[in-house]
């Protein structure tokens, strides 16, 4: 059995689920189970883990998983809340999540994690981001 749920991340605070919450609503993020992650990714194995404070709660652990001497890979999150994962980027440079880990962790580590997705994507694409977004919860606009 596949599972996969919806969720927004809220924040601080006792974690909830919006029923029905779909796929475009706050993240647009599709969170799966362990099994059903596993099943899906089994064949990148390389795994470089950013930390387990991201997100507004500062518990969500960002890794990018690449398969070895690949230039790209995937950035994905964990969230032990819930017991999911969700994938962030799927090809996106090791050097442009830690520049953008570096960059989030200097503006606020509170940052919803989809946010240091974009940040990566923008070095990724040669971009230089702004310092910070005008709203915390916004996403980078490039």
């Amino acid at each position: 059995m596949t599972t996969t749920s919806y969720h927004h991340h809220s924040p601080p605070g006792p974690p909830s689920r919006a029923p029905g919450c779909s796929p475009m609503s706050v993240s647009g993020l599709e969170w799966l189970g362990p099994l059903t992650f596993t099943r899906r990714y089994a064949s990148r194995r390389v795994d470089h883990d950013l930390g387990g404070r991201w997100g507004p709660r500062r518990e969500q652990r960002l890794t990018h998983r690449h398969e070895l001497g690949a230039g790209t890979g995937m950035l994905y999150v964990y969230d032990p809340t819930w017991g999911e994962y969700a994938v962030l980027a799927e090809a996106v440079s090791l050097d442009a999540v830690r520049r953008a880990t570096t960059r989030a962790a200097t503006m606020d580590p509170r940052l919803p994690v989809t946010v240091v997705a974009d940040l990566a994507l923008a070095y990724q694409l040669g971009h230089t981001p702004p310092a910070a977004p005008a709203d915390p919860g916004a996403r980078v606009q490039l």
